[in-house]
């Protein structure tokens, strides 16, 4: 739980900070002086969207090649578990009352 409790106040005073920060911005600087600055903040924050996007691929790539195996074994174990309780002999094992008197 003080873990939970530590994130949980991590993320809302940061939050928070950030609130007060624009608040206090917001009735500091003007709205005219603001506005000029809206088409430069613009491709700031795209460019630094696109350079966030090309870190994450770079570091998530890699494990994304090692994750494809263990996801092929899952799914031919799974198919394998499906053809074993498709069985009759199974599916009346399980469930005795309702098929064992129609298989015997």
């Amino acid at each position: 739980m003080h873990g939970v409790l530590g994130g949980v106040v991590i993320v809302g005073g940061s939050l928070l900070l950030t609130l007060l920060a624009v608040v206090v911005v917001r009735r500091l600087i003007s709205h005219q002086t603001l506005a000029r600055h809206n088409d430069v903040a613009g491709f700031v924050y795209a460019t630094t969207g696109v350079t966030y996007a090309e870190s994450v691929v770079e570091v998530a790539w890699p494990a994304m090649e090692h994750g494809e195996d263990p996801t092929q074994e899952t799914a031919a174990a799974l198919d394998e578990l499906y053809a074993v309780c498709a069985q009759p002999a199974f599916v009346a094992a399980v469930n005795p009352e309702q098929y064992g008197a129609t298989l015997e």
